[in-house]
Order: C-alpha cells, then sequence, then structure tokens
C-alpha cells in the first residue's frame, strides 16, 4: 500500500452472546475462479497492471483495495499489502485458495490467493486475533482473541456461527481435532488468573474435561477443550503448568494434546484421562509455538524464547535435535505437510527460515519483511509458503507468498 492510498473498511455486523451474526460485505473480488471466490460473488471490479504493480481497483469507488508486489531472491512471491493494522495470525485454507489472516483490530480477512483480492471480513472480536484455522473441509473457522473468545464462523457466508465463553484471559492458541468433533484453546496474560488449555466438545458445545495443576502465583493456570454445539461451554480444563500457555495441539490421532507454556515446558495430555503423559524439558526461555510431525506424531517440534528450535520424541521425553540460527525468539513454525524433513519458521529477527529436519541444517532464508514474522503457513501441496507480520511501532502489516517449491 502507498502513501495516500487506503484499504476499504470492512461492513457487517458484530454478532453479540454467540448469535449467528450478518454477513459482512464483499471485500476485492478476485479474477479468478477459485472454490472461495465462486461461493463469495463479485462485481464492479477491475484489474490494472501499472509501472509493475499489480492493483485491484474498485471501479464505482476508485479505491485501491490492495497492491501485488512480485519478489525476487532468496524466493519469489506476493506482497498482499493493503492492511491498515498488524497482521498477528495466518492460516491456509486446505485446498490453498483461501488464506484468513487476523489483524490487531479483531478483524479477520479472508484473501484469495491467486490474486491477493480480500473477499471477506470478519468482524466480531474487538482486539487482536492471535490464530484462526480452518476446518479439514474448509467450511469452518475457528479465532481466538485478545478479546478472551474462541469464535466460530461459516466461510461461505462470512457468518459467525458462535461464541465459545470460558476463558478469562487472551486466547493465544485455538485448534481442531483432525476429525474436526473437538477444539483445544489456551490462554494466558500476566495480569489475569487464568492461564488455561480447553477442551470443548464440537457437537454438544460442552466443556469435556479440567485438567487441573496449572498455577502460578495462586493464578489458574489451566487447558481447556470444546465440542460444537448450541452452547459452547469447556468439554474439560487441563492443568500442569506453572506460567502461562502460549500454544496447543492435538495429536494427529485426537487421542493426546501437547501444551507449551511461560515455564519452559512442553506437557503432554491424555484427552480421555485428563492426565499428564510426559513433560519435555530443555528450552531455556518460553515455549511460545509447537507442531506434532504429520506423519510421524511420535515427534513434534518446538519453537521457544530461546531463539532454538527443538525435535522431540513423545514416547521417551528426549531432545533429538535442536536448531539453531535465529537471532530472536521463534514466533511460529510448521513441517512441510508433503516433506516433513522440511520445517518452516519465523521470528521477531523479521526472518523466514527454511531447515532440513534429519540434518539440522538451515537450507534457505527467506527476507523480505521489516517487522517480526507472527506467522508461517504452507501450501497444502508444500510448494508455496505464506507469511504474516507487523508489530508494535512497526510499519509491514502485510501477508507474503512465497514459491518455495522452486
Amino acid at each position: 500500500m502507498q502513501r495516500g492510498e487506503h484499504a476499504p473498511s470492512c461492513a457487517g455486523t458484530s454478532p453479540q452472546n454467540g448469535a449467528a451474526g450478518s454477513a459482512p460485505r464483499h471485500m476485492t473480488p478476485c479474477v479468478c475462479h477459485c472454490a472461495a471466490c465462486r461461493a463469495a460473488g463479485h462485481g464492479n471490479k477491475c484489474v490494472v497492471l501499472r509501472m509493475g504493480l499489480l492493483r485491484l481497483f474498485d471501479n464505482q469507488a476508485d479505491v485501491v483495495d490492495l497492491v501485488l508486489r512480485h519478489y525476487h531472491g532468496g524466493a519469489s512471491g506476493w506482497d498482499m499489502a493493503g492492511f491498515e493494522k498488524p497482521v498477528v495470525s495466518m492460516q491456509y485454507g486446505p485446498a490453498g485458495d483461501v488464506i484468513a489472516a487476523g489483524d490487531s483490530s479483531g478483524r479477520i480477512h479472508l484473501i484469495c490467493t491467486q490474486t491477493g483480492a480480500k473477499f471477506f471480513c470478519l468482524e466480531g472480536h474487538s482486539d487482536f486475533v492471535r490464530c484462526v484455522q480452518f476446518s479439514t473441509d474448509a467450511k469452518q473457522l475457528v479465532s481466538g482473541s485478545d478479546d478472551k473468545t474462541v469464535r466460530l464462523w461459516d466461510v461461505g457466508s462470512g457468518k459467525q456461527l458462535k461464541q465459545f465463553f470460558g476463558h478469562s484471559a487472551p486466547i493465544n492458541d485455538v485448534r481442531f481435532s483432525s476429525d474436526d468433533t473437538m477444539l483445544v484453546s489456551c490462554s494466558g496474560h500476566p495480569h489475569d488468573n487464568d492461564n488455561s488449555v480447553r477442551l470443548w466438545d464440537v457437537e454438544t458445545g460442552k466443556e469435556l474435561k479440567k485438567l487441573e495443576g496449572h498455577s502460578k502465583d495462586n493464578k489458574d493456570c489451566t487447558c481447556e477443550f470444546y465440542h460444537w454445539g448450541k452452547k459452547a461451554n469447556p468439554a474439560c480444563s487441563v492443568q500442569g503448568h506453572s506460567g502461562r500457555v502460549f500454544a496447543c495441539e492435538f495429536a494427529p490421532d485426537a487421542k493426546t494434546i501437547v501444551s507449551g507454556s511461560e515455564d519452559e515446558t512442553l506437557k503432554i495430555w491424555n484427552v480421555a484421562s485428563g492426565t499428564c503423559q510426559a513433560t519435555l524439558e530443555g528450552h531455556s526461555e518460553y515455549v511460545i509455538c509447537l507442531q506434532f510431525n504429520p506423519t510421524n506424531p511420535r515427534q513434534l517440534v518446538s519453537g521457544s524464547a530461546d531463539k532454538t528450535i527443538r525435535l522431540w520424541d513423545v514416547d521417551s521425553g528426549k531432545e533429538l535435535k535442536k536448531l539453531e540460527g535465529h537471532s530472536e525468539y521463534v514466533t511460529c513454525l510448521q513441517f512441510n505437510p508433503t516433506n516433513p524433513r522440511q520445517l518452516v519458521s519465523g521470528s521477531a529477527d523479521k526472518t523466514i527460515r527454511l531447515w532440513d529436519v534429519d540434518s539440522g541444517k538451515e537450507l534457505k532464508k527467506l527476507e523480505g519483511h521489516s517487522a517480526q514474522i507472527n506467522g508461517v503457513r504452507f501450501s497444502l501441496d508444500g510448494t508455496m509458503l505464506a507469511s504474516c507480520s507487523g508489530g508494535y511501532r512497526q510499519d509491514d502489516n502485510s501477508v507474503r507468498l512465497w514459491d518455495v517449491g522452486s
């Protein structure tokens, strides 16, 4: 986005008390024919190539909705500019044709990956959207925010379907189980007493279990789980960490959950019993991000404020490998879905790095963002990479697409 240009505002109501809201107005339509764009419907738009920049214009308002810049270097890609606020979370849709990007104002933007056009702006959250994830069929999206709510959205209409109440602190992470029947969320804040992980039942909306034991300075440090339903109460809550819980995820079989915390540990939880099966120790600062290996659920990876990435054996609890290279804390990471020997990470050092998991060697460093990296995600085929960036007093409020397959 150039000086003097501005992105259009989002329209739509903010649903209250979990009720479904009105669909937001359509944003810039795409010139492609992806499923997301067909679902949204478009009109009165044109694409203009001017001075090497692909601009999408609204014919009626003559407003530049966004600018796509092509980058060359370590990898090539598109910069999806046009965000008024820092982009703090991001997720690829399963088919790779749409990206959900949450910003610091509480909005969630749905973007076509083929053209960079925003086709929906989801409104309802009132603060930073820290996490977003699509269901496996891409029909629904779940989000977590600093407004202490978890929300479920219908991707096709842009309507809010449900709010999940229970956390009393900002939501740091939220994930679907592999079969989309459960949801796990975690929270924590230095000045709040809810440092928890919660499990929700998708069908009934009831709290399944509360995992006891998280506590710090008499604060409740728990993990909660949710199921979908008309009422969205925690299905269970898991405690055991002695600090804020920053990340959580189901194992591929949905029988176990891993959580990462301010207390510098990862904990493995049994979903059925709610008991902690193992504590993984090795990081020297708080654990910020984590993921199970999608093809080997007995392995997981974690990123930390100690600037390292560590690979773990779930059964033994042993650290298998330590990846070093980032000069600031590691904020996000993901295994390549088609090649789990490859890993991508993002950091507060403003770089994205590709790693060979087996050797522990850095394969490539991607540079271009001018603020910390808040999210990195591979496309389903592993050839494209999306990243988002932005921060306090930092001007880079963008989502970028990188070609990492060439």
